[in-house]
């Protein structure tokens, strides 16, 4: 990333290659070229951007671009994000989109939850389309302890297509595997809990193309400080598709990874993670498991 920022009073002006996110859930998700402008307002600030959506140069594109507003207000322990924004495409993909997130914290237990909706233009012949909800809570047990649980839920439809995100999910927002470690997203990642068709996970036949099958489920999850140099976590998920007219498909999903801070900057970060499922397309009918483990050494300079 390389951008020259330029601040004055209240007013932020980004020119250059940065990282849009909105929402806990990164439906807004993009890392290109581009404009970004904050102005604080109150006990809470205005963005708006826009950037040329070719993938870090990687697709050689002149038409295709992002754009976006969002207003982001904290209220004593109470968070509140509203945003919308739009994907532009020179192949008729004409995606808009608008949502909300809210953070509640209260001592030791924490609320988040986050709403979005999608609509517009995937393609000349196909409408784009997406609702979309999650709603997580934690609770700190002690310093050392945290126990939580999330639900997830989205709409299937099967003329439509379904979209999770606009954006060329560069943060790849990936909670059903996150156990604490640096590994969790995109590195062995499981995909988006807001469409099971993005299972994946190494198992091809998992696959269902251009599906947009939604999903009911949730999971729980856990973190565990065993010292200041150790850190362990654990996840256990279920989802299922919320529109079975193209595939049935559900899954399992368990998790667990350590961090260990060895040195000064330095920490080793180990995961193991499991997926086991079924997946029925007309007479297709198959069980799937997945298992991946990863490790990384991290070093911050």
């Amino acid at each position: 990333r390389a951008h020259l920022d330029l601040v004055k009073g209240d007013f932020h002006l980004r020119a250059g290659q940065f990282l849009q996110v909105y929402s806990v859930t990164d439906s807004v998700d993009a890392q290109d070229n581009g404009l970004s402008a904050d102005y604080k307002v109150g006990n809470g600030s205005i963005n708006v951007f826009f950037q040329v959506d070719n993938d870090n140069g990687s697709r050689d594109i002149q038409d295709d671009f992002l754009y976006g507003a969002k207003y982001s207000g904290k209220f004593d322990n109470f968070g509140l994000d509203l945003y919308g924004g739009g994907w532009k495409g020179d192949d008729g993909l004409n995606v808009m989109m608008g949502g909300v997130n809210a953070t509640l914290n209260l001592d030791a237990l924490k609320l988040v939850g986050a709403v979005d909706m999608f609509g517009g233009d995937h393609d000349s012949d196909t409408d784009a389309m997406g609702t979309q909800a999650m709603l997580d809570a934690s609770f700190a047990f002690s310093e050392k302890f945290t126990l939580g649980g999330q639900l997830f839920y989205a709409k299937g439809d099967n003329d439509d297509q379904q979209y999770v995100r606009i954006g060329n999910g560069f943060n790849g927002w990936d909670p059903i595997m996150d156990v604490g470690t640096n590994l969790s997203n995109e590195q062995i990642a499981f995909g988006s809990p807001f469409n099971v068709a993005s299972f994946g996970g190494g198992s091809e036949s998992t696959e269902v193309a251009a599906a947009s099958m939604g999903s009911v489920g949730g999971r729980v999850y856990t973190s565990f400080k065993v010292s200041d140099s150790l850190k362990l976590g654990a996840s256990a998920a279920y989802l299922q598709e919320e529109n079975d007219s193209v595939a049935k498909l559900d899954g399992m999903a368990l998790a667990g990874g350590m961090v260990w801070s060895f040195m000064p900057n330095t920490s080793l970060h180990f995961q193991a993670q499991y997926l086991d499922g079924t997946i029925e397309v007309g007479d297709f009918d198959e069980d799937f498991d997945v298992v991946s483990l990863g490790t990384g050494l991290y070093v911050n300079f």
